[in-house]
């Protein structure tokens, strides 16, 4: 399963231990100021047009029927790597 969840109130979400120290290209550690981005990443919606499956080895990824994309990293992730910067 991927780090993105279904939970929606920001102000109460844990970042999840299994989380790798670097993400979105924060040092989730040394920019502790940043955390709110890494939190509203972490549940940022699958855009329209998006679905999620699980590789077979359980691993998920995202795919866009309507284009043939498909990627593990979640569709959204681009955005916030952008607003951090």
């Amino acid at each position: 399963m991927g780090y993105h969840s279904s939970v929606t109130s920001l102000d109460y979400v844990v970042l999840p231990t299994s989380l790798p120290r670097r993400y979105l290209g924060m040092d989730l550690v040394e920019d502790k100021d940043l955390l709110f981005i890494a939190r509203r990443a972490l549940n940022a919606p699958v855009p329209e047009g998006w679905e999620v499956h699980a590789d077979g080895e359980g691993h998920e990824f995202y795919h866009n029927p309507s284009t043939g994309q498909s990627m593990y990293e979640h569709p959204m992730d681009v955005h916030f790597r952008n607003v951090r910067e």
